[in-house]
């Protein structure tokens, strides 16, 4: 929704897993550091809050629109609207993970106070849960549509979603799934945001607005909004672990604007690229040097494992092997030219959703297409002839499913095909 609103026109280009130049300029753990994604570059750079000094980008998918830090300061997880992935960076070395693959596009993410689960949403309203020890995925909730923002109480108990298009902010109790009564803003275009360290106050960012206004979650009052200057577009915000200032990324002049929240006064913009669209912070205990996950259990991008995907009662697994290893040459983990990949699907059959019945499975790389007829099935892709670099794995499988005609020939039924397809990322060195 916020690329509707923001009437954005990008070019989505191929998502490429490669460390681009050296991650520089780490600062300490005293100093104010955050990163920023660039919706139109795919990246996501380092920025220095205290000098404005900005680390060497680093590519990171088509179109990164949201990101999300670890409590422990280890890993920034990047919500990548163009390939439908979650992608983490390991924070320490710039280096970048196997992504965790969606079956829709993720638009925004936040990380619950222990670090165990990311919680992503897209503006179809699905919501995600992703263990991020292992990259599972849990089953989607349906969640308000539009909704375009989600950040959790440092309690734990309850994230909050901004809806954009009706201006109103959502409980949602984790433990349950539950959808809260909306509270309605003051502010239009709720385009972000972000709860400060004492869990009282929500402070939303409106796109439209230019402004950024205070919320009492006890209360569900607005405070008076804080300007951030004419035509601007705020399109996240976050908040420093000691409450006193919120940083807005401005997505029209490519700059990160903080803003002293006890006098609501904005302060010296600062230059971090083009077309800025997230911000997230490094907690008060620095950047620390934890690898991120291995990818067991995940989308076995480029790092093998696994991925989870659901449609009706279908619970599909797609099982990659065996595991990369990183090249001589790069920090990438990626498979040599003479490999052999071994692709497994396999399904569980869940109650209480629209039953499917199997049909077939079509495996495709490149040029090459392989198709079962019965699950599980595995197949084995060589990977001579291709070239260094990124590639994708495509897994289609369809299903049909029995509906009652209505009407006069009622009783009768009618018979739908319905496609799940999953897809697989992974390098060539």
């Amino acid at each position: 929704m916020r690329r509707l609103l923001n009437t954005r026109t990008l070019a989505v280009t191929a998502a490429a897993f490669v460390l681009s130049g050296v991650w520089a300029g780490i600062a300490q753990a005293s100093d104010p550091l955050g990163y920023v994604t660039n919706e139109g570059a795919g990246t996501v750079s380092q920025v220095d809050l205290a000098t404005g000094a900005v680390g060497t980008p680093i590519s990171v998918g088509s179109q990164p629109v949201a990101i999300a830090i670890t409590p422990d300061g280890s890993t920034a997880y990047i919500a990548d609207y163009g390939s439908s992935q979650i992608v983490p960076v390991a924070l320490a070395s710039g280096r970048v993970g196997p992504p965790v693959i969606l079956s829709d596009h993720p638009n925004a993410i936040a990380i619950t106070p222990d670090g165990r689960t990311a919680y992503v949403i897209s503006d179809n309203g699905r919501e995600w849960p992703i263990t991020l020890a292992t990259g599972h995925i849990g089953n989607p909730t349906r969640i308000p549509a539009n909704s375009d923002a989600i950040t959790i109480a440092p309690a734990g108990g309850t994230a909050y979603i901004a809806n954009v298009a009706d201006g109103t902010l959502t409980p949602f109790t984790l433990s349950n799934n539950t959808i809260g009564q909306p509270i309605n803003l003051s502010s239009p275009t709720p385009d972000a945001v972000a709860i400060t360290p004492d869990g009282t106050t929500a402070y939303i960012a409106s796109n439209n607005a230019g402004t950024i206004t205070p919320l009492n979650l006890a209360s569900s009052t607005s405070g008076t909004s804080i300007s951030l200057g004419s035509g601007t577009q705020p399109t996240s915000v976050a908040i420093s672990s000691d409450g006193s200032t919120a940083y807005v990324t401005e997505f029209g002049t490519g700059q990160v604007t903080p803003v002293t929240l006890s006098g609501g006064i904005v302060g010296t913009a600062i230059a971090v690229g083009a077309q800025p669209s997230a911000i997230g912070l490094v907690p008060a205990g620095g950047i620390t040097t934890a690898p991120p996950p291995s990818g067991a259990g995940s989308s076995g991008a480029s790092g093998g494992g696994s991925h989870t995907s659901t449609l009706g009662n279908q619970q599909l697994t797609l099982e990659v092997t065996p595991t990369p290893v990183t090249s001589s040459t790069s920090t990438q983990a990626c498979y040599a030219a003479s490999s052999t990949l071994t692709f497994k699907l396999r399904r569980r059959t869940l109650s209480h959703a629209a039953k499917l019945k199997f049909h077939y499975v079509t495996f495709t790389l490149g040029k090459q297409v392989k198709r079962s007829k019965r699950l599980p099935a595995t197949v084995r892709f060589s990977l001579h002839g291709l070239s260094p670099g990124a590639h994708t794995l495509s897994v289609r499988a369809f299903f049909t499913e029995s509906l009652s005609r209505a009407g006069k020939r009622s009783g009768h039924k009618l018979t739908v095909t319905l496609r799940k397809t999953l897809k697989t990322p992974f390098s060539v060195c």
